[in-house]
């Protein structure tokens, strides 16, 4: 039995073995887009608001190859603008840090 387990555990992290982390520390409400490539087809992935303190996490597949992640914040109602975007060949252990004010933000990447 603990010999199944560890095989299907191995499967799970081999799928999904990288990880993009987008962490709020603004005086703002925040979301974020990855846009993704595979071999065989194109799509969008959402955060959702992400407020203050929160830390939205998403594991991406290996066979990813290109993409965009890009993260705003809500200025006014309904007014969004650009904190920060980026785009990348193939999956990448990255955590971002958005932080600062409405109309300053700021932030940070690192891999992690």
């Amino acid at each position: 039995m603990f010999k199944l387990i560890v095989i299907i555990a191995l499967l799970v992290v081999g799928c999904h073995a990288k990880k993009i982390s987008v962490a709020s520390r603004g005086a703002y409400v925040a979301r974020c887009f990855i846009d993704i490539k595979d071999d065989s087809s194109t799509f969008r992935l959402a955060s959702g608001n992400i407020y203050a303190g929160q830390k939205f996490d998403m594991e991406l597949p290996e066979d990813i190859t290109w993409m965009k992640i890009r993260c705003e914040n809500q200025r006014l109602i309904g007014k969004w603008g650009e904190v920060f975007s980026q785009e990348l060949s193939g999956p990448r252990p990255l955590c971002y840090q958005m932080g600062g004010t409405t109309f300053h933000p700021q932030y940070a990447a690192t891999i992690c």
